[in-house]
């Protein structure tokens, strides 16, 4: 029995024969479509699914490892961005080598006052950490080295508007310059930035031709900036046109980047804010502690220095005094509101008629007089023979009778009259 089985076992048909009777079996079905029942015909095409997607998937298998090794290398260019080779700008730096100011010692606060660093919103935070003196700054935050020549954009104590930086350059009147733009200008083509920065150059120049120029190179972005790859290499780009134009003009040039970038290439991080883009009180005084230890001293040339004016902050706080003002007229629009319903005031108003209700108390208090007024019955003989002789003068017979008997009662009369009847009235008067 077990040689049976063993035979047995051995004439079973493999994987590749149960396939291929599979198979045998569903291309006679198919041949034999018409003939199937409806039970059959719809077994038949769900077997006829089956290969097919076995022969998707061995096409789609494929594919996918090509696409799969293809998305690696684009991930790898990508990396290779984020990551940002300095080794190359330093190639190409190499050859100005001999333009960068060198190491020097430390020239002191007094070369700080004299130089006057023209820039944008990092040359203001050397300002605002107190790194440098407001009179040795004229920097504007978000300014464009393209806006140099014609922008009123620096305020002095004293002045009713802003002057161009050129112009704060003669008012100034400093030993040296140093400007350092370039940040805010990356959207630009490198040509047409060199072009602004020249021009700007010059400006500065012709307002106040005294002043030594020195070209600061621009400040590495930090890491965690976005598009930092694309923002550094643009950066290094710009650096890379400055010192081919120092170099062709004449001017110095200021690689303060040396001691600002990481072995990354980009902005040490505690140099650098969380944006990427500007000083932290730490990098801002780095920098002016490279700039101390890599200067450049000429004779002074300056004529007589004239009395400078006190330079100030732009009057930043005036823009948000609109913004208190619109709420301070949204109240007073609201407290109109509440006045028309001084109505009820109104109401009030109305209480004083009430109390020109006890006016008529005193009216009855005139009647009880009146009651008084029996004795005037009395007065009446009295009263009438006056008016008889004065207005009853038509009546004839009347005067005539008592004529001689008017005078007696009227002696008699008085008497009594005078205790009763003049009293009410003079009462009544009061």
């Amino acid at each position: 029995m077990v040689k049976l089985t063993q035979k047995d076992q051995k004439r079973r048909p493999g994987f590749f024969d149960r396939v291929g009777r599979w198979f045998r079996g569903l291309f006679a079905m198919v041949r034999n479509f018409k003939r199937l029942t409806p039970a059959q015909k719809r077994r038949t095409v769900l077997l006829c699914t089956v290969p097919v997607l076995v022969v998707v998937a061995l096409v789609a298998l494929p594919l996918s490892l090509l696409l799969g090794r293809g998305t690696p290398t684009v991930e790898r260019q990508q990396q290779q961005q984020a990551v940002y080779e300095q080794s190359e700008y330093q190639r190409e730096a190499a050859q100005f080598a001999d333009l960068f100011l060198p190491k020097t010692d430390d020239a002191g606060e007094e070369y700080l006052q004299e130089t006057l660093f023209v820039g944008d919103s990092n040359t203001v935070r050397l300002a605002n950490f107190g790194e440098i003196e407001m009179n040795s700054m004229a920097a504007v935050v978000g300014m464009g080295v393209q806006s140099v020549p014609g922008s009123a954009c620096i305020w002095f104590a004293g002045y009713d508007n802003p002057v161009t930086m050129p112009r704060a350059a003669a008012l100034l009147q400093p030993r040296r310059m140093i400007v350092m733009f370039g940040t805010n200008n990356t959207d630009m083509g490198t040509d047409d930035f060199i072009t602004a920065y020249q021009e700007a150059l010059e400006a500065l120049h012709k307002a106040y031709p005294y002043a030594d120029l020195i070209i600061a190179s621009i400040p590495p972005v930090g890491a965690n900036k976005s598009d930092a790859a694309a923002t550094q290499k643009k950066v290094d780009s710009f650096n890379l046109g400055l010192a081919k134009l120092a170099q062709q003009n004449g001017y110095q040039f200021l690689n303060g980047i040396e001691v600002l970038k990481a072995d990354n290439g980009y902005m040490k991080p505690a140099y650098v804010e969380n944006d990427g883009l500007h000083f932290t009180a730490k990098g801002a005084s780095v920098y002016i502690d490279y700039v101390r230890t890599h200067s450049y001293i000429t004779d002074d040339t300056r004529p007589t220095l004239k009395a400078r004016p006190t330079r100030i902050s732009p009057p930043v706080v005036e823009t948000p005094s609109p913004l208190p003002q619109a709420p301070a007229q949204v109240p007073a629009t609201a407290t109109p509101s509440p006045t028309p319903t001084a109505t009820p005031t109104a109401s009030p108003t109305a209480s004083p008629v009430p109390t020109a209700a006890p006016t008529p108390t005193p009216a009855p208090t005139v009647a009880p007089p009146a009651a008084t007024a029996p004795p005037a019955p009395s007065a009446p003989p009295v009263d009438s023979t006056p008016p008889a002789a004065s207005s009853t003068g038509g009546v004839s017979s009347a005067p005539s009778t008592p004529a001689t008997s008017s005078e007696a009662p009227s002696a008699t009369l008085p008497a009594d009259s005078s205790a009763v009847s003049p009293a009410p009235p003079d009462a009544v008067s009061e």
